[in-house]
């Protein structure tokens, strides 16, 4: 059964019934997993008391921060602090120094350009080497807040993302970037969305569902007190191999 998924929901932290709210919005749309960001800082127990109200709304719940780094020495500094506190970590590219380094650390999860920015990664494609780490992130309201000649830009710039990403093979997540429940979208309407941007919908609804899963079970795995390094745990005083997962 396929498993939906929204890794970027930006609530008002501490309006407690907002959140409720989208929790059960999430739910009645058919998402199964759900990312709230939270600032960088934001103590532990207020993060896992949003986790409770998650699971009683019978909601799969994921922490989420985002970084804003002005040079890629300011990403690696702010990455060593919270990598293992949260489990996705999407970073806001201003700059091609950013969008390189951030595509190249296997501790960024999402690449996030900005469509207010002057940075065009379309423009800086040929700076990318392959492998990249992270996946590219289209945040649906970014399509939808806008209108007029401003909406056509974004699209036409949306669309120039998608098609490097796909040049690039990099992987996609499609996510609503919502900041309130009005603004959710159900993961049918994001993936239809984003295929009129040009990313054909079986790939569209892969974005929504398979390819965000992936990077949130592979984090959780890592962050995993037993975990040692891929295809190792330590369990009861022994360290294990698990032959399966090595590659």
């Amino acid at each position: 059964m396929r498993r939906f998924v929204d890794l970027h929901l930006i609530p008002p932290l501490k309006d407690l019934s907002a959140i409720e709210k989208m929790v059960n919005l999430a739910f009645d749309v058919g998402l199964s997993t759900i990312a709230f960001t939270f600032p960088m800082d934001t103590p532990l127990e207020e993060i896992e008391h949003t986790r409770v109200i998650c699971r009683e709304a019978g909601v799969d719940f994921a922490s989420r921060t985002d970084l804003s780094p002005s040079n890629p020495k300011d990403l690696i500094r702010v990455l060593r602090r919270v990598r293992k506190k949260f489990e996705i970590i999407g970073v806001f590219c201003h700059s091609q120094t950013v969008a390189k380094c951030a595509a190249k650390d296997s501790r960024v999860d999402l690449l996030n350009f900005p469509v207010e920015s002057h940075f065009v990664f379309g423009r800086y494609s040929a700076h990318f080497t392959t492998p990249v780490c992270a996946a590219l992130e289209i945040d649906v309201i970014n399509i939808t807040r806008f209108q007029g000649v401003e909406r056509a830009r974004i699209i036409g710039k949306l669309s120039r993302q998608l098609g490097v990403a796909k040049k690039l093979r990099i992987p996609i997540v499609i996510s609503s970037g919502a900041m309130s429940w009005n603004a959710m979208r159900g993961p049918m309407d994001m993936a239809t969305l984003v295929s009129l941007l040009g990313l054909d919908l079986q790939s569209a609804i892969e974005a929504t569902s398979t390819s965000p899963m992936l990077i949130l079970t592979r984090n959780r795995t890592k962050l995993d007190p037993s975990f040692v390094t891929s295809g190792v745990r330590f369990t009861r005083g022994k360290t294990i191999a698990n032959a399966k997962d090595k590659t």
